[in-house]
């Protein structure tokens, strides 16, 4: 049997350790960001590394191992940055970004079972009159905010980068390889991602025949914000690991190749 070929849409800085692990499941592959990652600073991290330092942030919510570099990218104290968040209670959306803080020597105190922000409203249930800091990047889902509101936690969310959506000669001519038949696994990590790829298709008037193409071949989700996109656009049988991390949705979607 020959090899599947996944399209690869994840942002550059994974690209070489994504191939790597595509192409270790036995998979071709075809690299094309169809989101980028770019440093942000906002009006709220001053006070956001205040709390940190003065130990007055009860917990302190990271939602991806981007967070975790952008933030540390930003700070000229950071022995004293990571000694002042070991004072507080330190949340991992995930085993990837866990990992990222434990390597600066940054002690998790808690991560959820699901990898996703209903994980973490599920797991953080009893914030009360806390002082909860959320680290995340400007397109976060705005329910983790409000349902820690409705629970009596003082939130405060700082951005520390952005998404960004390529749109050049390189993402048009991936599209017309999935439109060829060139691409025959795609695995989308997020909403934006999927917004991105529909929007250059639409503007290549190529959209009834790209969605023709992808309920034809295996498409995978990571989350259920990610599936639910992609149903409003059309597409019908997405695979979704239980597991919300980009290994997990590869081995989902090996397993249904044939």
């Amino acid at each position: 049997m020959m090899n599947g070929t996944v399209g690869i849409m994840r942002p550059s800085r994974y690209a070489r350790d994504s191939l790597d692990l595509v192409t270790s499941l036995g998979f071709d592959a075809v690299v094309c960001p169809m989101i980028e990652i770019s440093d942000n600073l906002d009006k709220n991290f001053e006070s956001f590394t205040g709390r940190v330092f003065s130990s007055e942030a009860d917990y302190v919510i990271f939602t991806s191992a981007n967070g975790v570099d952008f933030t540390l990218s930003k700070i000229q104290n950071i022995e004293q940055f990571i000694e002042g968040l070991n004072n507080s209670r330190i949340v991992a959306i995930g085993p990837n970004t866990r990992d990222a803080l434990k390597q600066h020597g940054i002690h998790v105190s808690l991560m959820p079972e699901v990898y996703s922000s209903t994980g973490l409203i599920e797991l953080l249930s009893d914030v009360s009159g806390c002082e909860v800091d959320i680290v995340r990047s400007t397109h976060g889902a705005p329910v983790l905010v409000e349902k820690l509101l409705e629970r009596g936690a003082k939130v405060h969310e700082t951005c520390v980068y952005t998404l960004v959506k390529p749109s050049g000669e390189k993402q048009q001519e991936f599209i017309r390889q999935v439109l060829c038949c060139e691409v025959d696994i795609l695995p989308f990590t997020s909403t934006m991602m999927v917004r991105n790829f529909m929007s250059i298709a639409e503007s290549m008037s190529v959209s009834a025949s790209l969605l023709d193409r992808m309920n034809n071949i295996l498409v995978g989700a990571i989350g259920i914000p990610t599936a639910d996109t992609l149903k409003k656009y059309g597409i019908k049988n997405i695979i979704m690991p239980e597991k919300y991390l980009f290994k997990e949705l590869l081995l989902e979607l090996k397993a249904a190749y044939k």
